[in-house]
This record gives C-alpha cells, sequence and structure tokens, in this order.
C-alpha cells in the first residue's frame, strides 16, 4: 500500500492525553502545543467553496489566524487530509458548520498537530509558526495514507465508515473528535477495499 505518515496518528494521541492531563492542572487559558508531526506543504491556499471563492485568497498565515479564531470561540471544526488537483501537493483542508466554504493550510508537522490537538482537547493552541519547515514527499494520496495510518493504530475503533457498497467512487469515513472531526473521502480501489475487507476495518 502506499507510504503512510511517521505514525502520526498513534502520535497525536498521546500528545493530546499529555495536554489534557496539563490543562486540568494548570489555568484554563494556557495554552499547550508545539509537537511534531510528520506532513508535507501546499503554496496554493486560499478560503474556497465548491467551485467558487468565499473570499479573496489569503495567505497560509491568514487562514490560521482565521482558524485560531474558530479555536478561540471553541467552534466545532472539520479537517480532512487532501491533495491539491493541480500538483498533487498535499494540504489541510478546515470547515466549521458555522462558516461557509472553509481554507486550506500548509500540510506541515506542525499545522497537522496543532489542528488535531485542537479537535481532541479543545484547546486553542498558538498559531505554529512554519517557516522553514521541510515538506515531506512521496504521498500521492495522503487523505489514504492517514487514513490507514488511523487504522493501525489505537484509534481504530473510533474510525466509522460509511458502508461501502453505498458509494461507487470513494470510501468515506470520519474519525469523531471532541472538538469535531477528522474526516476521510479516498478512492474506491479494488486494491483499498480488498486491504479494508482482509483486516475487517469496513464492511
Amino acid at each position: 500500500m502506499a507510504k503512510k505518515p511517521l505514525n502520526v496518528a498513534e502520535e497525536a494521541t498521546q500528545n493530546s492525553s499529555t495536554i489534557i492531563e496539563e490543562a486540568t492542572k494548570t489555568s484554563s487559558t494556557q495554552n499547550h502545543m508545539n509537537k511534531k508531526f510528520d506532513l508535507s506543504s501546499l503554496t496554493d491556499i486560499g478560503m474556497k467553496s465548491e467551485g467558487h471563492l468565499t473570499q479573496a485568497l489569503v495567505n497560509d498565515d491568514d487562514a490560521k489566524r482565521f482558524v485560531h479564531t474558530l479555536m478561540e470561540r471553541k467552534e466545532r471544526i472539520q479537517i480532512e487530509f487532501k491533495n491539491h488537483k493541480s500538483d498533487g501537493s498535499p494540504y489541510i483542508w478546515v470547515t466549521s458548520p458555522r462558516i461557509e466554504g472553509g481554507c486550506s493550510i500548509h500540510a506541515t508537522d506542525k499545522n497537522a498537530t496543532w489542528l488535531i490537538t485542537y479537535l481532541k482537547t479543545g484547546i486553542a493552541g498558538p498559531i505554529p509558526d512554519t517557516d522553514g519547515e521541510v515538506e515531506m514527499s512521496g504521498h500521492d494520496d495522503l487523505g489514504k495514507d492517514m487514513l490507514m495510518t488511523y487504522l493501525e493504530s489505537s484509534e481504530k475503533d473510533f474510525v466509522k465508515f460509511t458502508p461501502l457498497f453505498s458509494n461507487p467512487t470513494y470510501v468515506k469515513a470520519k474519525l469523531h473528535c471532541r472538538k469535531g472531526s477528522i474526516n476521510f473521502t479516498v478512492a474506491k480501489t479494488e486494491k483499498f477495499v480488498d486491504w479494508l475487507n482482509e483486516n475487517k476495518f469496513a464492511a
């Protein structure tokens, strides 16, 4: 199967557990975050909806400030790991039930850990500085790689699938978190479906 990020699901879970423990001992206004994650980056960043812009294109810092505002307001968010159609570059798509459209953020280790930590703990960590982060290569389908990573982690029982027969084109799954979810939409290939069935992950 495709190359997977390095133990990212297990690491994010451990980070979240540590943060929750620390938060119970300290002020609720304290921020926690600066953990490692191993992903990649995207250069074409913008606020987008289905086929149209909901506002002018923004850079990565603007997108992260926007998402941080949602975090401070304790909004629920959804994230999905994707690849840009034009050049295959991976990115993280962030949406919220309270906004139209969404925004894309560089898929770097710090950005991904920042988002997942908020999803799992509800703590709005400081906006990560990702200047100079090295891109990860070799992820032609980051969404599938992330889904496989979670399915091979201690969180596999929390990943919920849409029945495989219900969609002829995609495999869809979701990992529910305290402040939202991590969503997965993966191309439905015979090889991938066989892998899911062999490991009894989906039906």
